[in-house]
C-alpha cells in the first residue's frame, strides 16, 4: 500500500526531527495538530524507533 512508501516527513507527523549539529538531533512537534496531548504519552522506545526508521531512510540515500 501507499502508506507504506510515503516521504519520511509523512510518516514522522506531527513530529520533526532536528539535526543540532553532528550526530545530535532533537524531535519537536507542531501544535497545529489538534491531537497533540490528546492520546497517551508517547515515550523514549516511540521515538527511538521513529529515529530508526529515519536512519534506514537515510541508509537509502
Amino acid at each position: 500500500s501507499i502508506y507504506e512508501i510515503r516521504p519520511i516527513i509523512c510518516r514522522f507527523y506531527p513530529f520533526q526531527l532536528e539535526n543540532l549539529g553532528g550526530d545530535r538531533y532533537r524531535f519537536s512537534y507542531t501544535e497545529e495538530c489538534p491531537g497533540i496531548g490528546e492520546g497517551p504519552e508517547l515515550g523514549r522506545e516511540f521515538f527511538e524507533g521513529l529515529f530508526e526508521e529515519f536512519l534506514k531512510v537515510m541508509a537509502t540515500i
